[in-house]
C-alpha cells in the first residue's frame, strides 16, 4: 500500500503495511554496520569509509511496495533492502553479506540505479542509467508481486526484473 495509507510510525500491526517517519528513533531498527542517526525525520550513515546497513527487526514481508526518499551525501550509494531472509551480525558482515535483495542509487564510476541479490557475494539484476546528484533527494521504490520486480525512481517505472531466489523477508536500509 502508500505509504500515506500506512501508519506514520513503525509498526508491524498492519502485516501488509509499513512507514516511518524517522521522527525518532524505533527500537526494532538494528544497525549491522555504520553510524546511524537520526535527525529531523531523516536517517542518515555517516559512515564515510562504506556501505552500512540498518534492518528493521521482526518484519516479514512478501508481496508489496517498498519507497523510501534517498540522497548521497558524499558517499557512493544507499538504497532500499528488502526480502531479507538473513543478515550477519556485525562482526561478521562484510560488502554484500546475508541473503537479500538491494536496490539503490550509486554515483561512483557511474550514475545509475542498480538492483540485485545478495547471497554472499552480489548478482547484478537491473541496472538503470541516470543522473544522480550528490545532495538531491529521489524516490526509489520498488514494487514485489511474486518473483516479479518493478523499479521506480521519482514516480516513474524505469524498469523491471524477474527473480524468485527470496519470496518474503525484512526491510532495510543501505
Amino acid at each position: 500500500r502508500a505509504a500515506s495509507e500506512c501508519p506514520t510510525t513503525g509498526t508491524l500491526d498492519d502485516p501488509t503495511c509499513f512507514s516511518d517517519d524517522f521522527s525518532s528513533i524505533d527500537s526494532n531498527w538494528v544497525s549491522v554496520d555504520g553510524d546511524w542517526s537520526w535527525s529531523g525525520g531523516t536517517v542518515d550513515n555517516t559512515n564515510a569509509y562504506g556501505p552500512g546497513d540498518i534492518l528493521y527487526m521482526g518484519a516479514d514481508y512478501d508481496d508489496g511496495y517498498l519507497e523510501a526518499s534517498v540522497s548521497l551525501s558524499d558517499g557512493v550509494q544507499t538504497g532500499l533492502l528488502f526480502r531479507i531472509a538473513d543478515m550477519p551480525s556485525a562482526a561478521n558482515y562484510y560488502n554484500d553479506a546475508g541473503q537479500m535483495y538491494y536496490c539503490g542509487i550509486e554515483n561512483y564510476y557511474y550514475e545509475l540505479v542498480i538492483c540485485g541479490r545478495m547471497n554472499n557475494a552480489w548478482y547484478e539484476l537491473f541496472r538503470y542509467y541516470t543522473t544522480i546528484t550528490h545532495g538531491q533527494f529521489y524516490d526509489l521504490g520498488i514494487n514485489m508481486d511474486g518473483s516479479d520486480f518493478t523499479v521506480f525512481l521519482n514516480g516513474v517505472a524505469i524498469g523491471s526484473f524477474s527473480d524468485s531466489y527470496y519470496s518474503s523477508g525484512g526491510v532495510g536500509l543501505r
